[in-house]
């Protein structure tokens, strides 16, 4: 068995509402392949709240193993800061067409691609899921630390078990994601607090900005 290297959280821009047109994929597969000595790959570009179709195309036409994804930001309410969660998308074939659709069901939900806490209109969970509910997603969110995901992102008072967020977060998120281990412990606390005792780091997120 060969090991695999996967890391599905990777940037190609700064500025998701002012794409780079010239993402270096090239200099990216030349650091991973060196990394992990040529081992198969799989990676994800993952850019705040819409996906860069230049650089995705690219990447398919470079024969790049790519899975299509976001990183969004979701907000349980406006008194506290939205959290960041990725979503990947199944699809046949990571076309002009499927980002195309994907970019403008994403453009309702993000007008501004750079989200504030004090924003208004930032989406919940539901919307998310009810936006996307003709594709095959998988959501991954930032486990707690800095990102303010699970219990950090809601008020407190409120508590996550007698919401209807519950639900949600149990049937959808199939893990979660985070660039460090800053926070680990908060974050095995609050995974005690569910039930879930231990976990396994599966992928490599390395939030990365800049394949040099």
């Amino acid at each position: 068995m060969n090991p695999i290297y996967i890391d599905l959280h990777i940037h190609t821009s700064d500025d998701p509402n002012n794409l780079n047109e010239k993402y270096n994929h090239k200099e990216l597969v030349k650091r991973i392949e060196k990394y992990t000595n040529k081992s198969e790959y799989l990676i994800s570009y993952t850019d705040h709240n819409v996906i860069n179709k230049k650089a995705y195309l690219e990447a398919i036409g470079l024969g790049i193993n790519i899975l299509l994804g976001v990183e969004m930001h979701i907000e349980y309410d406006n008194t506290k800061e939205p959290y960041h969660c990725h979503i990947f998308f199944q699809v046949e074939s990571i076309t002009a067409g499927v980002i195309d659709d994907i970019n403008k069901k994403l453009l309702k939900l993000y007008p501004n691609k750079i989200v504030s806490f004090g924003d208004k209109g930032i989406p919940h969970i539901e919307d998310i899921v009810k936006t996307f509910d003709n594709y095959d997603i998988m959501l991954l969110p930032h486990g707690g630390q800095s990102h303010k995901t699970f219990d950090k992102s809601i008020p407190a008072g409120s508590f996550f078990d007698s919401t209807i967020e519950k639900s949600i977060y149990y049937n959808q998120f199939d893990g979660f994601t985070a660039r460090s281990n800053k926070g680990l412990d908060e974050t095995r606390k609050y995974f005690r607090k569910l039930g879930i005792n231990e976990f396994v780091n599966l992928i490599t997120c390395s939030d990365n900005y800049t394949p040099e």
